[in-house]
């Protein structure tokens, strides 16, 4: 995936999320590879939203057609 493509997909505000949804749990080495990715790409998101970004994506090319 190109650098753009990256960027507009993953590294975007989820604006659709509102603060809602239910908690889930993640170890804290993974919280902190996504933290350190959105540091680096100077990014205003949060982990949760990158991480909502993440999910999406995934489920969204594993569905069945």
């Amino acid at each position: 995936m190109k650098t753009k493509n990256y960027r507009e997909t993953f590294l975007r505000k989820n604006s659709k999320r509102n603060g809602k949804g239910i908690p889930v749990a993640i170890s804290n080495e993974h919280y902190a590879r996504l933290e350190s990715i959105i540091k680096v790409s100077e990014s205003d998101i949060t982990v949760d939203d990158y991480l909502a970004n993440i999910m999406k994506e995934h489920l969204e090319r594993m569905e069945v057609q």
